[in-house]
């Protein structure tokens, strides 16, 4: 039978201000696709904006196969509020960043005997 364990209680991650989400987004997507993990992205909910802004659910899921035995999960779950585009400028040029509130909750799990081959 699998078994499952934490790896780490991170805990959350929480910013407000100005953001290039898209960036940071890509970034970790890459950095995981780097280190050997199949990315998928399981969850994407947008709400209509209200006075504040939109509101966005996002969830990565991340794995990658150790050994037949072992598997490491992990999960990072992205909960924006209060976005807003704004175009910026740097020197001469322009570029459109997130104003938001976010929270970003990283888990990790190690899973064994996932495929059933050891009961």
């Amino acid at each position: 039978m699998p078994e499952t364990l934490d790896i780490k209680d991170i805990g959350i991650i929480k910013y407000k201000g100005l953001c290039d989400f898209d960036g940071l987004y890509n970034l970790i997507v890459q950095w995981l696709k780097s280190k050997g993990y199949m990315v998928l992205e399981t969850v994407y909910k947008h709400k209509v904006p209200s006075h504040l802004g939109a509101e966005q659910e996002i969830t990565l899921t991340a794995q990658k196969e150790v050994t037949e035995f072992y598997r490491y999960n992990i999960k990072i779950e992205f909960f924006i509020r209060d976005l807003t585009e704004v175009e910026v400028e740097t020197g001469d040029k322009k570029k459109t960043l997130s104003n938001l509130r976010m929270e970003i909750t990283p888990t990790g799990k190690l899973r064994m005997g996932y495929e059933g081959k050891y009961e």
